[in-house]
């Protein structure tokens, strides 16, 4: 694979670098994903903090984050879109490749970490606005604009540094337990879901004109969502 196939674009700004790790946060009892590691130098800032879990799929740069020596960083080589799901964490922080950015909010909405700093790019802002799961399941917010400048080689676009942060009222408590049912049909996770406030014949009863009964919860429709909420309130 070509090194311009892989998205690669290192943050060279060493402030911004400091800004990314204070936004998170970080106590020590924190596990955080690192996404896209690439040459370690948020990793660096990252490890003095609290325990890191990086990944990395470039086979080259993977090895130089191995000559990085802290107890505080376990490292895996591989997509993270597909190594996410058996990762035990917490909060993710992480300047990822941009290509990724859709297919991994998805992956998020199902982990549900408490909190998220990403730095993507800031055409990425419009998908987040339309994304109704996740706007119901996380307050987000960008905190700055990143110029091209900070990066080498530079991106083709402007990047923002997006923070999201795990909501806890009760739609959104909802909609987490929802999620967390990723992998049965979303008529089952329904079931489950209101088996403590609805009689089974009761939730068929109120989701049978639903959309998306037999998708996965992640892939419901906005109408469904409405449909849930007035069922919720």
């Amino acid at each position: 694979m070509e090194k311009q196939n892989l998205d690669q674009h290192f943050m060279i700004d060493k402030e911004l670098l400091t800004r990314i790790v204070n936004y998170a946060d970080l106590k020590e009892t924190d596990i955080v994903l690192e996404i896209g590691a690439g040459k370690g130098a948020l990793t660096k800032l990252l490890i003095k903090k609290t325990q890191v879990k990086a990944i990395e799929l470039d086979s080259e740069l993977f090895k130089e984050l191995e000559k990085i020596n802290s107890e505080n960083l376990s490292l895996k080589q591989g997509n993270a879109l597909s190594l996410i799901k058996n990762i035990h964490f917490n909060k993710i922080v992480a300047n990822i490749p941009y290509s990724i950015s859709e297919p991994l909010i998805k992956k998020i909405l199902i982990k549900q970490p408490e909190l998220v700093v990403l730095t993507t790019g800031i055409n990425f802002l419009s998908y987040l606005d339309k994304n109704e799961l996740l706007k119901l399941i996380y307050d987000y917010e960008v905190k700055e604009k990143v110029s091209r400048k900070c990066f080498y080689p530079q991106p083709n676009t402007e990047s923002m540094i997006l923070y999201l942060k795990l909501k806890n009222d009760k739609i959104a408590l909802f909609f987490q337990e929802l999620l967390s049912q990723h992998d049965k049909k979303l008529k089952n996770a329904l079931l489950k879901s209101f088996e403590n406030t609805l009689t089974k014949n009761e939730t068929r009863e109120k989701i049978k004109g639903f959309d998306s009964l037999e998708k996965s919860p992640i892939n419901i429709s906005n109408k469904d969502i409405e449909e849930l909420k007035n069922i919720i309130n």
